[in-house]
């Protein structure tokens, strides 16, 4: 990449050859003034998770504003020749701390090793549901508790609503919902305090599509729109499909 001189915005999903490079390069990806890599990379990973994919990290320096995202063990790349100065590093995934750092670039390269960052996990989720099987046509109750497990407040804010949302998925597939909040003109905020568990209720009516008898996963969180913009927008399915991977789920068996 040339050296960058004006504001940019671009993102960079670590797939196909990226991710080859990446993950199936031998020996240490650290280097040393005598033989500085061609390629350079950094690592941020999410407290309590072994999927840290889709992780938006934000470079910046003066006007230049670069967008990275994480692969599955959490690397992104950064150009192979950067402008000199100190470049500010951000780092954020919905519901886990934001992490920030700097670093100096001299001759288009990083003077010391990118440091690793571990976003720490600031709210928990928890599906449940009644019983584990159900008939056809019966309507489920959902309960999602929501878990502040940090000593700060944490404010979520949708631009729609209801924030409260959940998904029905089978086989990796969702059949019923979706990770995005409703489409009411009124926007939501929920404050949870240090430590505090809230539980909210929806419902999944089994006959609001023809499903076949089986195993279902209940998926339920709060579509924090307006907090996460980049995470709960459909031109970014990529973003949202990932919160699937870190997410926990009820199991539900529908019978025929």
């Amino acid at each position: 990449m040339t050296r960058i001189r004006d504001r940019i915005t671009t993102v960079l999903l670590l797939i196909g050859l990226g991710l080859c490079l990446v993950t199936g390069c031998e020996g240490d990806l650290g280097f040393d003034e005598a033989s500085p890599p061609q390629l350079l990379t950094g690592r941020v990973q999410l407290q309590n998770q072994s999927n840290h994919y889709a992780v938006k990290v934000t470079i910046t320096l003066d006007e230049v504003d670069l967008v990275l995202i994480t692969d599955v063990e959490g690397l992104y790349v950064l150009p192979p020749e950067m402008t000199t100065g100190t470049w500010d590093i951000q780092a954020g995934y919905p519901f886990f701390g934001d992490i920030s750092q700097a670093f100096e670039v001299k001759n288009g390269l990083p003077t010391a090793q990118v440091q690793d960052m571990l976003l720490p996990q600031v709210l928990t989720f928890e599906v449940t549901t009644e019983q584990y099987s159900y008939s056809m046509g019966e309507a489920i109750p959902v309960f999602l508790n929501v878990s502040n497990t940090s000593d700060q407040e944490v404010i979520l804010k949708s631009g729609t609503s209801p924030m409260l949302t959940y998904a029905i998925r089978k086989d990796g597939q969702v059949l019923v919902g979706s990770l995005l909040p409703g489409d009411g003109a009124l926007g939501e905020e929920v404050v949870l305090g240090p430590g505090e568990v809230r539980q909210f209720e929806t419902t999944w009516h089994t006959d609001s599509l023809v499903l076949e008898g089986g195993v279902y996963q209940i998926y339920a969180l709060l579509a924090a729109s307006e907090t996460y913009p980049d995470y709960f927008d459909p031109e970014t399915p990529e973003l949202n499909e990932s919160l699937y991977e870190k997410l926990p789920f009820a199991e539900v068996e529908v019978l025929p």
